[in-house]
């Protein structure tokens, strides 16, 4: 509590998102005390409450006591770990829960969550340690990869980045992560990033900013202690005593921590790199089974390479695997791929050493959607289960014409008409236009925000006409190599 509070106007400072009223560090250490008052209270009332009881009480006054946003995802952090503490005392297996617990819990909080927030500092820390871990190694994992995640909300949000801050409560929830650090290592305050983590692979974040020293040797000392934290170090000086200052550091915590001990920081500006995109050993690999052209161009722009349906799929696995060698394997089968091949292709995975994962995907618009949430840092079982989770969650369905007379479960149909169909026909008719309205009326019955459409060339679609018309956002990309006339998605 001392630690936040002591550092609530440094939180208040870096509040630009959603509203710039600098009160994050406020809000966080006003609920925080609630929380604490509440617990005194319950330990005065009963001398005999066991973990369990305080932890409840815990979460009781910081739900009570929420202020801001940042109050808000701080009580559901605390409703987690109350979850958890139910059972008994809190060990590695538990604390580990609680993260994740308070992970769900804020995601349902959060009306309309945002990347490069507190949410995503969350769910790193949530997701990074390992089953098994104890207590102490639960929280230093949680904690590095909450810095790491901290550190590249700027590359997340343009507001931040703009800013030249990081996300105000993810600065927050590191705070009390590191105070909680503190605490089970013996130590008094929070703990300074450690130089070495042999957890996931840091981001190689640029670090931008202008430095006024007091004296021109202090600035000279500044610039040989960056050396050892980055390369591509460039200093472009103003005078004897400042100058921009430019790294690409895969410890930029460190890098904007002295940057502020030894001189005076404006236009701090902070970006994530992207790495090499060839997957080496050790790594994960994404494989999309779709058609070519447009649908092709789309996976790779959300991190996946594209195998053909025609063919022999799974030999085509099989020697991506072979070249590329991945420890990690995720398949998104689309529809595309019979059982038998979906059975071959994790025997392949198998004899190759790879760990694989096959998921549920039923068309290529489905399989886009569920990319758009992967997490390389999160553990493979953990990435495939908010990929599928995506992937159910869109409710989609196809239009194709009708080769010939036919009884659909919609009605009688002639040859050319225009079909929509999810697990059955759902609607028959003679004009494009007509089913696509159709369509999106039924699969926005059930609610829904976004709308996907993947159509051939030849369907004209007016996106911005329905999307006034159904109050959602409707994305459309012209797919030439779909098997129907569109594929539509909702989300």
């Amino acid at each position: 509590m001392a630690e936040l509070e002591r550092r609530s106007e440094e939180i208040n400072r870096l509040n630009v998102f959603p509203v710039p009223d600098s009160d994050t560090g406020s809000n966080l250490a006003y609920t925080m005390r609630s929380a604490l008052t509440a617990a005194e209270r319950a330990a005065a009332d009963d001398p005999a409450s066991g973990v369990a009881e305080l932890a409840a009480a815990l979460a009781r006054g910081a739900v009570r006591g929420a202020r801001g946003n940042s109050g808000v995802v701080l009580s559901q952090v605390l409703r987690g770990l109350a979850a958890q503490a139910s059972a008994g005392g809190i060990d590695g297996p538990a604390a580990a829960g609680a993260l994740k617990r308070a992970y769900e819990l804020v995601r349902e909080a959060i009306s309309e969550p945002v990347e490069g927030t507190v949410l995503t500092v969350l769910r790193a820390a949530a997701f990074a340690p390992s089953e098994g871990d104890d207590l102490s190694a639960v929280i230093d994992k949680a904690t590095a990869a909450a810095r790491r995640a901290l550190a590249a909300t700027p590359s997340q949000l343009p507001a931040l980045q703009e800013a030249g801050v990081v996300d105000a409560g993810g600065s927050g929830l590191v705070v009390l992560l590191e105070t909680l650090k503190a605490e089970a290592d013996g130590e008094e305050g929070a703990t300074a990033p450690p130089e070495e983590d042999a957890g996931a692979p840091r981001p190689n974040v640029e670090v931008m900013f202008y430095a006024t020293a007091k004296k021109p040797k202090v600035l000279e000392g500044l610039v040989s202690e960056l050396r050892g934290l980055g390369d591509s170090l460039q200093v472009a000086a103003a005078g004897p005593k400042s100058a921009t200052i430019h790294i690409h550091s895969r410890a930029p915590g460190r890098v904007v921590e002295l940057a502020y001990a030894r001189a005076q920081v404006e236009d701090l500006r902070l970006e994530v790199l992207p790495d090499d995109p060839r997957v080496s050993p050790g790594e994960r690999l994404i494989l999309a089974v779709a058609p070519g052209g447009a649908i092709k161009e789309l996976y790779e722009q959300v991190g996946a390479e594209v195998i053909g349906p025609e063919g022999d799929p799974v030999a085509e696995i099989d020697r991506r695997l072979a070249a590329r060698r991945p420890e990690e394997l995720i398949v998104l089968p689309n529809g595309l791929l019979s059982a038998r091949e979906l059975a071959s292709a994790d025997k392949a995975a198998q004899a190759r050493g790879c760990r694989a994962i096959l998921l549920p995907t039923v068309r290529p618009v489905s399989g886009i959607a569920a990319l758009s949430v992967h997490d390389r840092d999160q553990p493979l079982a953990a990435a495939a289960y908010h990929i599928a989770e995506a992937a159910s969650l869109m409710r989609t369905a196809e239009l194709f014409r009708l080769e010939q007379a036919q009884m659909t479960a919609a009605g009688p149909g002639q040859a050319g008409d225009v079909c929509a169909a999810n697990d059955e026909v759902f609607f028959v008719g003679e004009g494009i236009g007509e089913a696509i309205e159709h369509t999106l009326g039924a699969l926005l019955r059930t609610g829904g925000e976004q709308v996907t459409i993947l159509s051939r060339p030849e369907v004209e679609l007016d996106a911005e006409g329905l999307s006034e018309r159904f109050g959602v956002e409707v994305i459309a990309f012209e797919a030439d190599t779909i098997r129907g006339l569109a594929e539509i998605g909702v989300e």
